[in-house]
């Protein structure tokens, strides 16, 4: 359970993290500086990536399965 959840904290941080990058980049369209968010926004994102570090990738999932056997049949005939 707890390998499980570990990088989908990381994902949430790293999220978390892009959001605070964008929010430093709209204060400083905005001509009113925030440092706080690019600071906590990398402080995120390397946590985020800390964390995902080491997690298996996901099983391929099948979801155009179909389109794959049609490419080996017309492959096949050739």
């Amino acid at each position: 359970m707890e390998d499980d959840i570990k990088p989908k904290v990381g994902s949430f941080f790293l999220i978390i993290g892009v959001s605070l990058i964008i929010f430093f980049v709209m204060t400083d369209l905005g001509k009113e500086i925030n440092y706080n968010y690019l600071f906590f926004g990398l402080g995120a994102i390397g946590l985020g990536f800390f964390m995902r570090r080491g997690a298996e990738p996901p099983p391929p999932s099948g979801r155009f399965s179909w389109i794959k056997k049609i490419r080996e049949k017309e492959k096949d005939k050739k």
